[in-house]
C-alpha cells in the first residue's frame, strides 16, 4: 500500500514537473512571439501566433521578398490561423503575401475576415481603408476610418492628418461631416485637432455644420473660434451659416442689428456683440440705474486711448438705413462723448456714416444715425468707440440702450 501510495505521489510529481514545463513555454513564447518570434518558436514550436509573428517580420524586412520566401511565408501564416483560427496577424500576413502576388480577391476575402475577427486591429483596417480609396469607394474609405478611430487611440495621430487633408476636396468634406454628425467617440476629438490644422474656410464650414449645440458648454468653446476663423478669413457668408446653424430662430435678420439692449450674456461674435477687453477700453453691460429690467452698455467717457469698445458685423443690401438709440449721462465735452460708426467690413477704413453720443442727461436722450450701404459693400462693422483723451478727469461712463435699425 506504502508502495502504490509513492508511486502515485511520484507520477503526480511527474505531471506537476511536466505542466509546469508546457506553462513554461506557452508564457515564454507569450513574451517572445512579438520581439523574438524564432526564439518563441523554439520555445513552442506548435505557438500559431509565434508563426504568424515570425512571417509578419519577415514581411517587413524592408527586402523586398523571393517567391521561395513568399512560399515560406504563406506556409507559415496559413499554418498559424489553421493551428489557432483567431490568430489575427496570420490571416492579415496571408492577406498582404496574396496582395503583393496581385491576387485582390483573395487579399480582400482574407482582410474581410481578419475584420471579422477584430475590427480593433490598426494594420487591417488600414489596408482596407487603401484598398477602398483604390476601389473609388469613397464611403468605404471613411466607414473604415470611422471604425480604426472608434477603437484605437494611437492611430488617431497618424489619420488626423490625413483626413484633414481629404477634407480639401468638397466631396469627401461632405461625407466626413456626415459621419461626425452620427457622433461616433472621436468626433469632438477630431473637430478641435481640424479647427486648429484646417486653413480652408470652406472645408471648415461643411465639416462643421449642424454638429455643434450652442447650448452645450463644450460645443460653445468650438463655436466660438470657429465663427471667429471664418469671419477673420473675410468669408462673412460662411461665417453667417455658421451663425445661423448654431443660434437657429434666434440668429434674426443678417441686415439688421441684434441685440439692441444687450440683454444676451453668451454672445458669438462678430454676429452678436464683442467687447473689447482692454482695461481703458473694456464697457460695462448691465440693468440700467434705476431699472429692474432695461439693460444698457456702459462706456467710459475718459479713455486715454481711442477704440472700439463693442463691435458687430450686419450684412445689410445696397440701401439707406437709420439707427437709433437711447443714451444717457453723457458730458457735454466733446472730446469725451463716445459715437456710432458704420463702415464696410471689406473696404478697410470706409466709413459710411458716423455720429456722436449727445450731450445727454442720466434719464435718456434719443440719437440717430443716418447711412447708406453703397454697391460692393456687402458686409458692415456698426461700431460703439470712444474717441480717446489726454484729459486726466475721473472716470465716467455713458451709456446706451435701445438701438435699433431699419431701411429709411
Amino acid at each position: 500500500m506504502e508502495r502504490i501510495f509513492s508511486l502515485r505521489l511520484l507520477l503526480a510529481s511527474l505531471a506537476g514537473l511536466l505542466l509546469s514545463a508546457i506553462l513554461l513555454s506557452v508564457t515564454a513564447a507569450g513574451v517572445f512571439r512579438e520581439s523574438a518570434p524564432q526564439l518563441a518558436l523554439r520555445l513552442a514550436p506548435y505557438d500559431a501566433r509565434a508563426r504568424a509573428a515570425a512571417a509578419q517580420q519577415a514581411l517587413s524586412s524592408g527586402l523586398q521578398p523571393s517567391g521561395a520566401l513568399l512560399d515560406q511565408m504563406d506556409v507559415e501564416a496559413r499554418e498559424a490561423y489553421r493551428r489557432d483560427a483567431t490568430a489575427l496577424a496570420g490571416v492579415r500576413i496571408a492577406g498582404l503575401i496574396a496582395d503583393l502576388r496581385q491576387r485582390h480577391a483573395a487579399a480582400r476575402r482574407m482582410f474581410a475576415y481578419a475584420e471579422a475577427l477584430s475590427r480593433r486591429d490598426m494594420a487591417t483596417q488600414l489596408w482596407l481603408i487603401e484598398e477602398r480609396v483604390q476601389a473609388n469607394d469613397m464611403d468605404g474609405a471613411l466607414r473604415h476610418y470611422d471604425t480604426i478611430m472608434r477603437s484605437s487611440d494611437e492611430v488617431k495621430p497618424i489619420l488626423y492628418p490625413i483626413l484633414t487633408q481629404a477634407t480639401e476636396s468638397p466631396e469627401i468634406a461632405v461625407r466626413v461631416n456626415r459621419i461626425l454628425r452620427e457622433k461616433p467617440n472621436w468626433w469632438r476629438n477630431f473637430l478641435t485637432y481640424f479647427l486648429g490644422a484646417s486653413n480652408n474656410p470652406e472645408a471648415l464650414a461643411t465639416v462643421f455644420r449642424r454638429t455643434l449645440d450652442w447650448s452645450d458648454s463644450e460645443d460653445r468653446e468650438l463655436a466660438l473660434p470657429l465663427v471667429s476663423r471664418l469671419a477673420g478669413a473675410h468669408r462673412f457668408d460662411l461665417a453667417w451659416n455658421a451663425y445661423v446653424d448654431l443660434r437657429g430662430a434666434e440668429a434674426g435678420s443678417p441686415a439688421l442689428l441684434r441685440d439692441g439692449n444687450f440683454r444676451n450674456d453668451r454672445p458669438l461674435p462678430p454676429f452678436d456683440w464683442a467687447y473689447a477687453t482692454d482695461g481703458d477700453l473694456s464697457p460695462d453691460r448691465r440693468l440700467r440705474e434705476n431699472s429692474a429690467r432695461d439693460f444698457a452698455l456702459y462706456v467710459p467717457t475718459a479713455s486715454q486711448v481711442a477704440g472700439d469698445v463693442a463691435k458687430q458685423l450686419i450684412r445689410s443690401p445696397p440701401g439707406r438705413y437709420r439707427i437709433e438709440a437711447l443714451v444717457g449721462d453723457v458730458p457735454d465735452d466733446p472730446a469725451r462723448r463716445p459715437l456710432i460708426r458704420v463702415s464696410c467690413a471689406d473696404q478697410g477704413e470706409h466709413i459710411l456714416g458716423s455720429a456722436d453720443f449727445p450731450a445727454a442727461p442720466a434719464g435718456g436722450r434719443r440719437m440717430v444715425l443716418d447711412f447708406t450701404v453703397p454697391a460692393g459693400c456687402a458686409d458692415q462693422w456698426v461700431a460703439i468707440r470712444v474717441k480717446g483723451t489726454l484729459d486726466q478727469a475721473e472716470r465716467g461712463w455713458a451709456w446706451i440702450s435701445a438701438l435699433s435699425m431699419r431701411r429709411s
